[in-house]
């Protein structure tokens, strides 16, 4: 996918996985799981040159963002707006403003195994 204003996104989408996909030169973000999107999986995805790579927000809980690369963002990953217990892992953002960036009270987060460089 290139060139969307979001490259793909998730609104109150539920138990669902994005995997295997690439997304480059997005206007908005290139992965959004927003509005309550929980309990989804996000893996093996390359999303670059985009506002941000991949965002959780808006009360999105209980999602896996795992062996992503999400560089030459403004932000390469980012939880935001009461987005909780969220496990980020085995992921790079590099090139990016802010490599992993959180947020606008998300707590209970999961961040490791990530390698984030500017």
């Amino acid at each position: 996918m290139t060139g969307a204003y979001d490259g793909i996104r998730f609104s109150n989408v539920d138990a669902s996985m994005i995997s295997g996909d690439s997304v480059t030169s997005c206007y908005n973000q290139g992965i959004y799981l927003i509005s309550g999107s929980d309990t989804n999986t996000v893996m093996n995805c390359i999303s670059s040159f985009s506002s941000s790579g991949i965002v959780i927000i808006g009360n999105s809980n209980n999602n896996t963002v795992t062996g992503n690369s999400a560089n030459s963002n403004s932000n390469g990953i980012q939880l935001n707006t009461s987005s909780n217990t969220n496990t980020i892992s085995n992921n790079t953002a590099n090139s990016n403003s802010y490599g992993i960036y959180l947020n606008a009270s998300s707590g209970n987060n999961t961040v490791s195994n990530n390698t984030a460089n500017s």
